[in-house]
């Protein structure tokens, strides 16, 4: 049986650029959710996913302008928009979920998020799962289950909103598996980025308050944010091995314990720790088998 040691060892000397920019893309998701975390104490989360997406278009901007608005040429607009549909709704519960959930326990449930992918793909692309991928999606959900503890635990509304964006995340993904046969990652990424603009904005009208000129620079900043860990993911996953990266994202989960401790005295709880683990676990085997399967 081949171990995590087993994969780590054999990485090509060239690819440990990629695990550095895998790490420094987990810790800027963190980050990210800290900042949206700190946002919330001020304003509507439905307000800070709007201008969040304002400022991610203009970070982008710059670039669009730069190849002539090329990205912006498609056949497949209708994906774009079903695209966006999904992700901005999963945007805009995942920053509501962060003003009610501490940051450790959000982003351990949001690693659910693969094995909804997985179990979608079943149905609407198709893909055949073996007796081993189907142990680990029931694995990885007993692992929510651990954190959500039903039964022992009121479970709070801020989880629950977790799991939905998680798996409107996971439609968003299998949206953007189709449009790749068509359109570049470049195209994918300015209209995700562009079209959640007008989206975001109705909700976040009937909740409008005027923002403060020091929550300008944390706006800025969000974007810019969002578009470097974009871009660092992207690479780290271009440089090397889909199987060595994927389980270096769950760092993310350590940056957000830290950055929740420091910054807003969480502490995750024994249970928390455990049923991440094993969504981990979990997901990391998904992925795994993705790529040698």
């Amino acid at each position: 049986m081949k171990t995590p040691l087993f994969f780590l060892l054999s990485i090509p000397p060239s690819n440990l650029r990629g695990l550095g920019l895998g790490a420094i893309a987990t810790f800027l998701f963190a980050v990210e959710t800290a900042v949206v975390r700190h946002l919330s104490q001020d304003l509507h989360p439905f307000e800070i996913a709007f201008l969040a997406a304002v400022s991610l278009s203009i970070a982008m901007l710059p670039w669009i302008l730069h190849r002539n608005f090329a990205a912006l040429r498609t056949g497949k607009l209708h994906l774009h928009i079903l695209r966006t549909v999904f992700s901005s709704i999963a945007v805009l519960a995942l920053f509501y979920a962060l003003r009610e959930t501490p940051l450790a326990k959000v982003t351990a449930l949001s690693f659910t998020m693969p094995i909804f992918t997985a179990l979608l793909a079943i149905y609407f692309l198709g893909e055949v799962v073996g007796i081993r991928r189907w142990a680990a999606i029931l694995f990885g959900f007993a692992g929510a289950m651990v954190v959500l503890r039903p039964g022992f635990v009121a479970i709070d509304s801020g989880s629950l909103i977790v799991i939905l964006s998680a798996f409107l995340f996971a439609l968003t993904i299998l949206v953007i598996k189709t449009l790749t046969r068509t359109d570049s990652i470049v195209t994918i990424s300015v209209y995700g980025a562009l079209m959640r603009v007008p989206l975001s904005f109705v909700p976040a009208y009937f909740v409008w308050q005027m923002p403060r000129i020091e929550h300008l620079g944390w706006f800025a900043a969000l974007g810019l944010l969002e578009l470097a860990a974009a871009f660092s993911f992207t690479q780290a996953l271009k440089d090397a091995d889909t199987a060595v990266i994927t389980p270096m994202f769950y760092l993310q989960l350590i940056w957000a314990a830290a950055l929740g401790y420091v910054f807003f005295a969480e502490i995750p709880g024994t249970f928390t720790w455990i049923g991440a683990a094993m969504i981990v676990g979990a997901t990391t085997y998904i992925a795994v088998r993705e790529r040698y399967s």
